[in-house]
């Protein structure tokens, strides 16, 4: 292996473009996602994938900080800056 993902998986996403977004979007893990807001209507599951993916985005930034021996307000305080910056929202 090359570290690249199998040809056919590239079909299936973003139009067969590359593995750009089979690399930063697994389906392992927007699958959940889309799961958990099935019932909703297109906008409204639109709007809470993309919270959902804001909360695990401080989560695992907050418990990457502790894992590096940092002060928990310190990273829960940079867990939250990241998180709500202008790089993470985009």
């Amino acid at each position: 292996m090359h570290h690249e993902l199998p040809n056919w998986l590239n079909y299936h996403s973003y139009f067969g473009m590359g593995q750009a977004v089979n690399g930063m979007y697994p389906d392992l893990s927007l699958w959940p996602l889309v799961l958990v807001t099935l019932p909703l209507s297109l906008m409204k599951q639109i709007i809470a994938i993309r919270l959902l993916i804001l909360a695990l985005t401080c989560l695992v930034t907050y418990l990457s900080l502790l894992k590096h021996k940092y002060q928990s307000n310190l990273a829960i305080f940079a867990a939250v800056i990241y998180t709500l910056s202008g790089y993470s929202l985009y």
